[in-house]
């Protein structure tokens, strides 16, 4: 859980952080917002994606170029097989930039990134674990073609 809940509607997806701006720049925000319609999160969304573009691109790669050795197989208590992907701790440091809270917050960044990086869909509801080797989510069973 969160150390502070979000106050308002806080679209899926998304975190609530708190940023101190300048006066001057604040009100610029608020101003600009309010002539093209729309919320200052989404203008300062767009800011900061233009900022970070670089920074961006290259996780975006990092993780498409990855995203095959995150598969893995999960064998549940009765046996059985499912697909799985689990991302090594430092991954998950490295997309969160900061230790992994255990929060929901955190895992929807997590399988964001995965989708975004050509995981398979049904990451979004997966159900997941953590070890000591890192953050997974448990997929579909698998079956054995010769059945």
């Amino acid at each position: 859980m969160a150390k502070h809940e979000a106050r308002g509607n806080v679209p899926e997806g998304k975190v609530q952080r708190k940023f101190y701006l300048p006066e001057a720049l604040a009100d610029i925000l608020r101003i600009e917002a309010a002539k093209r319609n729309e919320s200052q999160s989404a203008i300062v969304e767009r800011a900061l994606k233009k900022e970070l573009a670089q920074e961006l691109a290259q996780h975006g790669r990092h993780m498409a170029q990855k995203i095959n050795e995150y598969r893995v197989i999960y064998s549940d208590h009765q046996g059985t097989s499912h697909e799985a992907v689990q991302l090594p701790w430092s991954v998950v440091r490295s997309i969160l930039g900061r230790e992994h809270r255990g929060t929901a917050e955190d895992d929807a960044v997590l399988i964001e990134r995965l989708l975004e990086s050509g995981a398979p869909e049904w990451v979004r509801d997966a159900e997941g674990w953590v070890d000591e080797h890192g953050w997974g989510l448990i997929g579909p069973e698998i079956v054995d073609a010769e059945e």
